[in-house]
């Protein structure tokens, strides 16, 4: 009975043990890694590296402002505002800080609206660790308080809700603002599974008040730290469909009593396009000790296209996603906001030296902020199309496949009626 009691406690106990702490330094976070964060009872922690670069990335727009430069979203408005004054140079003394607090918050106000139904807390909890690592790359200029801020919400779980409907425009601004709004404690989270005013939350786990001061506004809202979480979340989707598709096209193949030859590597390699040998393997793995190994002379010498070229569809959707998935880790380890701070600048390009880029440096010559357009997701949202294209074409081919099937003629089996109706109802061509 007392052995019977011990196994009970440690299997209650044993989720808890695989929860970890993940190293945030802005430069190494990965696809696959920001996935395993976003479940629960998963933390963070900024690495030294990456605290110096927030210290530094913050500290480059205010010494700009000091400068006497006017900065977006700092010491002036935003958009067709962008001429009204906000906060004099001296953006740390007063009054200027209390103005800019005053603005930032007034922003997030302005800008959280949408529409249900929220998104995910994985959602949530992702695009929060993409902003924070964002900012240990040191591209954001945000301060050390927001840094503190976001991971005390995402090393409890607190899950600020996100309308997943609304936004407007060439970003994502309405959607991310609610992480801000959240943050402030004006907004209500997602918190052990119920949604629950912020305000009472920071109360239940003792956080000190949070005030978005200089970059921390607009870099909170003006991101595509949201967009980008919904691609993984989409990306993950799409991994494991494409990781169930070898065991679907074995199972087809001994189905049809069809031919291993299109996924042998001979075969393959005289192709020779990426991933062609991968897809080809993994359905081969499936099919270790099927019959379709041995002769059989009732079996045909070539079978259907939607057979032969299985394996070279599955590659280019494997392909597709390995491109996507590479893109969406250089994503995720800088940045969309604009303007943009670099503390870590390249000085010995051939126009290093001209004026125009004086007006840019924010003291030492290494140390920009300037105005951008990274809120262009172009080349993410057409490689997401891509992939998007890819699978329907391996979902088309299963479809070809599975008409296919019905044929008994094929296949030796016996089929309902409905079955067979269905097919004569498609009237496709067999060769296919």
């Amino acid at each position: 009975m007392k052995k019977l009691l011990v196994i009970s406690i440690l299997l209650a106990i044993a989720p808890l043990s695989f929860a970890a702490t993940h190293n945030l330094d802005g430069r190494t976070l990965t696809v696959d890694e920001l996935w395993a964060i976003s479940a629960p009872g998963e933390k963070v922690a900024v690495t030294p590296e990456g605290w110096a670069r927030i210290k530094a990335s913050y500290k480059a727009p205010i010494d700009a402002a000091t400068d006497g430069r006017d900065i977006y979203g700092l010491t002036v408005n935003y958009g067709a505002l962008k001429d009204q004054k906000v906060a004099g140079a001296s953006v740390e003394a007063e009054p200027n800080r209390s103005a800019s607090i005053k603005f930032n918050e007034r922003q997030m106000r302005i800008q959280a609206a949408g529409l249900e139904p929220y998104f995910d807390d994985r959602i949530s909890k992702m695009a929060m660790v993409i902003r924070l690592n964002q900012m240990a790359a040191g591209y954001t200029g945000m301060s050390e308080a927001a840094a503190n801020a976001f991971q005390e919400y995402i090393n409890n779980d607190v899950c600020p809700l996100i309308p997943s409907r609304g936004s407007e425009g060439a970003n994502d601004l309405s959607m991310a603002t609610h992480i801000g709004l959240a943050l402030m404690g004006e907004w209500d989270v997602s918190y052990q599974g119920k949604r629950v005013p912020a305000a009472q939350v920071r109360k239940q786990l003792k956080l000190q008040p949070y005030h978005p001061f200089g970059m921390d506004g607009i870099s909170i809202l003006s991101n595509s730290n949201v967009a980008e979480a919904q691609s993984i979340a989409a990306v993950k989707k799409a991994e494991h469909y494409l990781a169930l598709s070898p065991v679907v096209i074995a199972s087809s193949l001994e189905a049809l009593n069809g031919n291993v030859s299109p996924f042998l590597w001979h075969t393959v390699e005289t192709k020779g396009w990426p991933q062609g040998h991968e897809a080809a393997e993994a359905v081969l793995a499936n099919l270790k000790g099927s019959y379709l190994w041995k002769k059989d002379a009732k079996r045909y010498l070539q079978d259907p296209l939607s057979f032969r070229s299985a394996g070279y569809i599955l590659a280019a959707a494997m392909e597709e996603l390995n491109q996507t998935k590479s893109l969406l880790n250089t994503a995720i380890n800088h940045t969309t906001d604009n303007p943009i701070v670099n503390t870590e600048a390249k000085n010995d390009r051939w126009y290093s030296n001209a004026e125009v880029l004086d007006e840019m440096r924010a003291g030492k010559p290494t140390v920009y902020v300037n105005s951008c357009s990274n809120f262009d997701n172009t080349q993410l949202a057409l490689q997401m199309e891509s992939l998007t294209k890819a699978l329907g074409q391996v979902m088309h081919i299963s479809a070809w496949r599975t008409t296919q099937l019905v044929d008994d003629h094929r296949t030796g089996l016996r089929h309902t009626s409905l079955l067979k109706k269905t097919r004569a109802a498609t009237d496709l061509p067999t060769s296919f």
